[in-house]
């Protein structure tokens, strides 16, 4: 059972959200599928022509939303079955071949241009063409037979991408965002109880590794999400953008409160019951405003039902407290406690 555990843990390190594990699995799939249907041809370059662009449609699909996706995925699947039509029935001629590989070489390196996102796509294309090109093929007839088997194992891998274990990347992404911050209300309500009470280092420390690794594997996940996006309109990815700063930030403000809640654990002169009671009271109106974010997935955005003004209220009110009492060893961790405040008030006005 703890191999299990540990392999399973291994395995989401190396692949967050396990979305390059099923893209291996729909992939391995359709071009067995394709492999199965092109049988019938009784040829065997129509069948590696049909698994061949079967596997490839399935790599790199960019997109957001499910519509960008679809609209993606039929721009891959023409260039690939037209690239390699079109180099089956050169294949004869050295010198079409030869121009033929170099408009595609350039196009397709010039594409990477434009993002990360298209490295995939681009080396998809120019190994299909060149594929294409080594291929016999005797007759007109027989490279329309390849290439109708090639259009075959695109159309098995556009329904399998859609159909099995279909991936709903803008809904898991803003999922994944409500669920970060109730992990830090949490985190939060814990440390307003704790802070009323005589604080324990190694209580702290438990309660901080075993949050901060969700939190971890939470931002992982949404960054493997975030490359994958790609929009007609640059405020979607730039949105999206922020928010996933938004988590890190988030993140680090609350790792900033529960280690000054350690040093004032380790000190010998602990803050008084007014500093305590308003810190604590603090505590629960942040966390209470992150649980009371939403997500609003026909805008693609957050909704705030609560306003960030309220939050900076309390902040000053905290900081009044700790102003009026006396400066000691511990009003320097309060402090730092302080600016760990202002720091999640600013993300949180960010959304």
């Amino acid at each position: 059972m703890q191999f299990i555990q540990r392999y399973s843990k291994v395995l989401w390190e190396s692949d967050p959200g396990l979305l390059r594990t099923k893209r291996a699995f729909k992939t391995l799939l359709a071009c067995l599928i394709a492999l199965l249907l092109s049988l019938p041809l009784h040829n065997t370059v129509s069948s590696v022509a049909a698994g061949f662009v079967a596997s490839f449609s399935l790599q790199g699909i960019p997109g957001a939303t499910r519509r960008q996706q679809m609209l993606s995925m039929l721009i891959i699947g023409f260039a690939l079955v037209l690239s390699f039509g079109v180099a089956n029935f050169l294949q004869s001629s050295r010198i079409a071949v030869s121009l033929l590989l170099i408009a595609v070489s350039f196009s397709c390196f010039y594409l990477r241009k434009f993002g990360n996102v298209f490295n995939i796509f681009a080396i998809s294309v120019w190994a299909t063409c060149f594929t294409g090109t080594i291929m016999p093929s005797a007759s007109l007839t027989e490279t329309l037979q390849h290439t109708l088997a090639a259009g075959m194992g695109f159309s098995i891998a556009f329904l399998i991408n859609f159909l099995v274990l279909p991936e709903h990347k803008i809904n898991s992404y803003f999922a994944n965002l409500k669920t970060y911050f109730d992990h830090c209300a949490t985190q939060l309500l814990w440390l307003a109880t704790e802070i009323t009470q005589p604080l324990q280092t190694k209580r702290i420390k438990k309660q901080m590794l075993a949050n901060f690794e969700d939190r971890r594997r939470l931002i992982l996940l949404n960054q493997v999400l975030l490359e994958t996006f790609i929009a007609p309109h640059k405020h979607l990815v730039k949105k999206l953008s922020k928010y996933y700063v938004s988590m890190y930030v988030v993140g680090k403000a609350l790792s900033i409160l529960t280690e000054s809640c350690q040093q004032i654990a380790d000190c010998q002169a602990k803050p008084s019951f007014a500093v305590t009671q308003q810190l604590a009271i603090t505590f629960s109106y942040f966390a209470k405003f992150l649980q009371a974010i939403e997500v609003d997935n026909e805008k693609q955005c957050l909704h705030l039902s609560q306003k960030p003004e309220d939050c900076y209220d309390y902040l000053k009110d905290f900081r009044s407290t700790l102003l009026q009492g006396d400066f000691d060893e511990a009003s320097t961790f309060l402090l730092t406690m302080h600016l760990g405040l202002q720091q999640l008030w600013h993300s949180l006005s960010e959304l």
